[in-house]
């Protein structure tokens, strides 16, 4: 019982992953080399665009969990709410990612995937080792979204990227 849970809130992270790491990260990197916005302000929109799609996803899931739909999936609100509190880690993780690639750096782009993927694996373990079950191991995944979010900043503030300041879009349709 304990796998298919893990696999089921693995297989959710996965796919939120996909979405929230794929079109808009891939958007703003082609942007950043095409556009003539400023990067900041290109940054600055895809992190807000795509932490509001990560948000919206862990609410639905959130929802859906407590609707009853995924209440079979996740088992326990621990395991749910974890995994919701992962996808706006994932969405700003996946910006960053763009940023660092829209501007061509590829050993920091490196640097977040091997990070991320250490650090889920590595933590999960450890929680799971610690007694904590399916909720430690899904916690694993959660701290390892979390350390490539806050790398991720870190790097785009490298990039002289500022918190603050005007918003642009990256080319949504491309």
């Amino acid at each position: 019982g304990d796998f298919g849970t893990l696999a089921f809130a693995q297989t959710v992270i996965l796919v939120a992953g996909l979405v929230l790491q794929g079109g808009l990260p891939w958007s703003l990197a082609r942007s950043m080399a095409l556009s003539d916005a400023p990067v900041g302000d290109l940054v600055r929109g895809a992190v807000m665009v795509n932490a509001a799609l990560g948000l919206a996803m862990g609410a639905a899931l959130m929802a859906l969990y407590w609707a009853g739909p995924l209440s079979s999936g996740f088992e326990t609100t621990a395991v749910a709410a974890i995994v919701a509190t992962s996808c706006p880690l994932l969405a700003i993780a996946g910006a960053a990612r763009g940023a660092v690639q829209g501007a061509g750096r590829f050993r920091p782009y490196a640097t977040l995937q091997v990070i991320e993927v250490a650090a889920k694996a590595l933590l999960g373990v450890v929680f799971v080792i610690a007694g904590f079950g399916v909720a430690g191991a899904v916690s694993g995944f959660l701290l390892g979204s979390l350390g490539a979010a806050v790398l991720g900043l870190a790097y785009v503030r490298g990039l002289g990227v500022r918190a603050l300041g005007a918003v642009s879009l990256p080319a949504l349709r491309a």
